[in-house]
């Protein structure tokens, strides 16, 4: 055999090895992001989690939101401020839980066999606010 076949031959196999080792980068890159976007979707549970159990051991909270709910034009200054934080981490929970749902990252049904759990209108604003987003 000339030099210019093993050449070729060479080139050949170079080539292979090339498409080889890029797909399997592609795989490790897949398998990588969809590790992070399981961490990102725990975290959001996590986040859930915590804004729920604050409620059920910061009496104040508690307090807080009942008054909201039995007396709202009682609440001072600080109250309405606190109970809107309250409100707002909530919300901010809640886009989380869009942003997963949206992505993919959590099933659509998780929203749809938690709706039972809410107020009608509640529910019905949220799908009115996300589109078909959450219930696939």
């Amino acid at each position: 055999m000339e030099l210019e076949t093993f050449a070729l031959i060479a080139e050949v196999v170079a080539g292979v090895v090339v498409v080889i080792s890029l797909v399997a980068l592609a795989s490790e890159i897949r398998q990588n992001n969809r590790a992070l976007a399981r961490q990102a979707s725990l975290q959001s549970f996590g986040q859930f989690s915590h804004a729920r159990r604050s409620l059920y051991t910061d009496a104040h909270a508690r307090e807080l939101l009942d008054k909201a709910q039995e007396t709202p034009d009682q609440l001072t200054f600080g109250d309405r401020f606190a109970h809107e934080n309250l409100v707002l981490e909530a919300a901010f929970v809640c886009s989380y839980f869009h942003r997963d749902i949206a992505k993919g990252m959590i099933p659509a049904e998780v929203w749809t066999s938690a709706k039972e759990h809410f107020d009608p209108e509640f529910t019905a604003a949220i799908d009115r606010a996300t589109g078909d987003h959450l219930t696939g």
